[in-house]
């Protein structure tokens, strides 16, 4: 069946003109600042055989005004600019991590090319600082601001503009913000995930393990949470998009084992 996707909005109060001002004002003073202009999105979907339909979606998840948002994207992103690995790496060794291993501004490229403790100090300095936009975006609009500001933290870390957009693959920022928004499923994940490095010893099955049983968890005990499910696919899409290359190397045998270089 065929047909034209049209996406129009409709205020919430002329869909509820019939309640009473007195359930309106309770029902105002509940609602956050970052609500209380929502209005909600309907797709309207016409067809030859059924004519105009209307079908609810995602109801309120998109309903910020621009104006409240775009803070929590800016924060984010400009978080995620902050290189921890392109700073100790310049700091302390003079050169710029990215001209050697992967090429990546990451905790595993630390560790391949300067040893664990450079890459535990990226790794804590990457989830710092997800975990500071996670914050800012709650204090700004909420669960699902503190949700958007922790996405572009990852976006920003794995192209960050201020750095030619050659950054990390997000992993560590990705394990705090799940931490911090469904600890029990992210520990799990995590777990399993360690596990399975501890037998393999290669750190991209145990990142994208840990993203994809991440991901599952929220589908299964977080169903009711669209915008954590939503979070958790945006932030495993570009996991894996960032390990592309690891993929491929995985898939013909050639991905390395997780160790310093001339080890």
């Amino acid at each position: 069946m065929s047909g034209i996707w049209r996406i129009s909005f409709e205020s919430p109060l002329a869909s509820k003109g019939h309640q009473s001002v007195s359930s309106s004002a309770a029902r105002r003073k509940r609602t956050s600042s970052c609500l209380k202009r929502a209005t909600h999105l309907r797709i309207l979907f016409r067809s030859k055989l059924k004519g105009e339909q209307a079908v609810t979606f995602f109801t309120g998840i998109f309903a910020f005004q621009l104006w409240t948002v775009l803070p929590c994207i800016v924060i984010g992103y400009l978080l995620g600019n902050i290189q921890t690995a392109v700073i100790v790496s310049r700091a302390y060794y003079h050169d710029d991590v990215r001209n050697h291993g992967s090429g990546n501004a990451g905790s595993t490229n630390m560790v391949r090319v300067y040893g664990y403790g450079p890459g535990a100090i990226t790794f804590a300095g990457d989830s710092i600082k997800a975990l500071l936009g996670v914050l800012a975006g709650q204090l700004l609009c909420g669960q699902v601001g503190g949700y958007l500001a922790g996405f572009f933290v990852v976006v920003g870390h794995c192209w960050p503009m201020f750095l030619g957009f050659r950054g990390g693959k997000g992993v560590a920022s990705s394990y705090a913000i799940a931490i911090l928004s469904f600890p029990l499923g992210a520990l799990a994940a995590i777990a399993i995930g360690g596990a399975i490095l501890l037998i393999n010893k290669k750190m991209s099955i145990m990142s994208l393990a840990a993203m994809l049983l991440f991901f599952i968890a929220t589908l299964v005990f977080q169903l009711h949470n669209l915008p954590l499910i939503v979070l958790a696919g945006l932030l495993t899409i570009v996991v894996f998009v960032r390990h592309a290359e690891n993929i491929q190397r995985l898939i013909h045998g050639e991905e390395q084992r997780l160790r310093k270089e001339g080890m």
